[in-house]
């Protein structure tokens, strides 16, 4: 699939961006597909945008996401803040206090 396998960022990132419109629509291989460029993809504008992508999930975030989205906030600074905080704020209370206080911690950094 090109979003996985394209030698062109530019081709990855927008792959990702055509699943984020989908929004709470996403299947779940397509999230688990979207966690993984998060996690692994070597350009940091793909990372950001699948961040993103899955910010637009609301409730349907799975804890797998939660947890790519805070790694990324902790190492990875081209990952915009407010992508985590979207996150959190959509899951309300179910917010694991990980995610609270990574977020707190890029506020004070």
């Amino acid at each position: 699939n090109r979003m996985e396998q394209d030698d062109d960022w530019r081709v990855r990132r927008a792959a990702v961006q055509a699943l984020g419109e989908l929004g709470e629509r996403l299947p779940p291989e397509a999230v688990a597909a979207l966690i993984n460029r998060v996690e692994h993809d070597s350009e940091w504008e793909v990372r950001r945008a699948a961040a993103e992508a899955l910010g637009k999930l609301g409730e349907r975030l799975p804890p797998e996401a939660v947890a790519a989205l805070i790694n990324r906030a902790k190492h990875d600074q081209k990952v915009d803040v407010m992508v985590v905080y979207m996150a959190v704020e959509k899951l309300g209370e179910r917010a694991p206090s990980e995610a609270v206080a990574a977020l707190i911690n890029r506020v004070e950094n």
